[in-house]
C-alpha cells in the first residue's frame, strides 16, 4: 500500500512538472527575443555532423570553422538558390526570406525549415535527431515526455514556460546524454542535437547579426 501510495504521488508531482511547463504565460519582457532576418533574407545555421573539422560557406555568407557535433550561430543569408560548399560536400540549397533553417551537414546535407516561437512570452525547446534512431527529449530523469519520438534528420519543437527544470536525450528508454538544470529564459529558444554516435548536445540559440 505504501509503495502503491508513493508511485501515485511521483505520478501527481511529475504530471504537475509538465503543466508548468506547458500552462499559459501572461507576462512578457522586452530585449530577450533573437531578432527577425532581414525582408530579403534567412538566418541559417549549421551542424557539422560528419567526421572532420570544416568551415562551410553558403551564397556570400561564411561560417565559422566547426568540429565535429559543433553548431554555428544562425546567419543571413540571402533568400533564393544558395550554394553550400564544405570540404568535399557542395550542395544547391533553396532558402525564403524570414524563415529560419538548420543544414545537418555529413557526406550529405539535410536542410531543416526550423519552428520558431509563437508566444514570445514562452521558451522555445528544439530536438534534432542527427542519429539513425528515433529520439526523444524527456526530464533528466527520464520521468516525464517533453518532445517524443523524433524522426532520423527531423526536428520537434515545443514551447514551455520558462522554468528551472534539466533535460535529457533519449532513445527509447534509453538516455543518452543528460544535461544540467537551467532557468530557461522566457523569448529564448534552446536546441537538443543528437549526433549521429548517439551523444547529445544542448545549447540556447544564438544569432550573429554582422
Amino acid at each position: 500500500m505504501a509503495r502503491g501510495w508513493r508511485y501515485a504521488r511521483l505520478g501527481r508531482i511529475w504530471a504537475g512538472i509538465l503543466a508548468v511547463l506547458l500552462s499559459t504565460v501572461g507576462a512578457q519582457e522586452e530585449g530577450l527575443y533573437a531578432p527577425a532576418p532581414p525582408a530579403d533574407a534567412a538566418f541559417v545555421r549549421v551542424l557539422n555532423m560528419g567526421t572532420g573539422e570544416v568551415t562551410p560557406s553558403l551564397g556570400a555568407t561564411n561560417f565559422e570553422r566547426l568540429a565535429y557535433g559543433a553548431v554555428s550561430p544562425y546567419r543571413v543569408v540571402l533568400q533564393g538558390s544558395a550554394d553550400l560548399s564544405a570540404g568535399d560536400v557542395t550542395e544547391t540549397l533553396e532558402l525564403a526570406a524570414g524563415r529560419f533553417y538548420t543544414v545537418l551537414l555529413g557526406s550529405a546535407v539535410t536542410l531543416l525549415e526550423d519552428p520558431t516561437l509563437e508566444n514570445r512570452a514562452r521558451t522555445l525547446l528544439l530536438l534534432y535527431n542527427a542519429s539513425e534512431n528515433p529520439v526523444n527529449l524527456k526530464t533528466a530523469d527520464g520521468a516525464t515526455d517533453v518532445i517524443p519520438d523524433v524522426a532520423a534528420l527531423e526536428v520537434g519543437s515545443i514551447e514551455v514556460n520558462p522554468i528551472s527544470v534539466a533535460f535529457g536525450a533519449f532513445s527509447g528508454d534509453t538516455a543518452l546524454s543528460t544535461f544540467d538544470a537551467l532557468q530557461l529564459r522566457r523569448g529564448a529558444a534552446y536546441s537538443t542535437f543528437v549526433l549521429p554516435d548517439d551523444t547529445a548536445i544542448f545549447m540556447q540559440n544564438t544569432t550573429a547579426t554582422e
